[in-house]
Parts: C-alpha cells; structure tokens; sequence
C-alpha cells in the first residue's frame, strides 16, 4: 500500500482490518457516495461501518459478503430545493477474511453493518505412522 504511509500515519489498525482493498476501494471510488464512517469497538473483536443513506428505504438495500448495494428507483419529484441525492449506489469493501457480518441495522437514515471477529477454532490434528505416506500413494 504506497500511499498510505505518508497519506495516512495511523493507520495500521485500518491497514490490519482491510488489507489492500481499501486502496483498491479507493481508487475505484469516484463519487464518495454514500459517505461511511468505519470504527472499531473497545476490545477490537467488532468492526461498525455507517452508511448514510437517507431517502433509501430498507427493501431497497442488499448487503453481501463485501458488498452494500441500493437500487433505487428514478425519482420523478419536481424539487425546489434538492440538497442531497437519493440514487442507486454499489459499494464494495475489502474486509480482512478475519471478520464476518453478524448484523446490518438501517435506522433514522443510517445503515450500520457490524462485523465480528472470526475466532479460529482450535482442532487437533491426528499424528500419523510413518509409512501412513506409502499406504495413501
């Protein structure tokens, strides 16, 4: 990630969490629409991204894996004043394969998706006799 260090100083928690996505999210990112803000919790296991998606209702919003996508329909209103969009959006985050979705909430305007981190589940692996290569070939 070139230009993050001198871009971004403290960013090795975020660095850590998204990995080379986000430089690849971005760069392809060229409206910033919808803005987000991403935080992390107090122990570190739980990662919160916001959306604000005024206008936007539930039905209208799928999230993914790594995706939030709205679809919203052509909006035919005649405005006096428009001061914030209400259009379709696709956003894709690159999140480290360490967290899974656990909840998406959409309430007063905002979309906040948290995630959680995986803990590795501990198995044991049977040791195997020696000539146990030779029967398997």
């Amino acid at each position: 990630m070139s230009n993050f260090p001198t871009l971004f100083p403290y960013t090795t928690v975020f660095d850590e969490i998204f990995g080379e996505a986000v430089e690849r999210t971005l760069k392809s990112d060229t409206t910033g629409y919808p803005r987000y803000n991403v935080w992390e919790d107090d122990d570190g296991n739980r990662l919160f991204v916001s959306l604000a998606v005024t206008g936007i209702p539930r039905e209208k919003i799928e999230v993914y894996l790594n995706v939030i996508e709205a679809n919203v329909d052509k909006d035919t209103r005649k405005y006096q004043v428009k001061n914030y969009p209400i259009k379709s959006f696709k956003r894709v985050f690159g999140f480290d394969r360490k967290y899974e979705v656990q909840n998406v909430i959409h309430e007063n305007g905002e979309l906040i998706v948290e995630l959680v981190r995986k803990t590795p589940k501990k198995r044991q692996i049977p040791i195997l006799p020696g000539d146990a290569l030779d029967e398997a070939a």
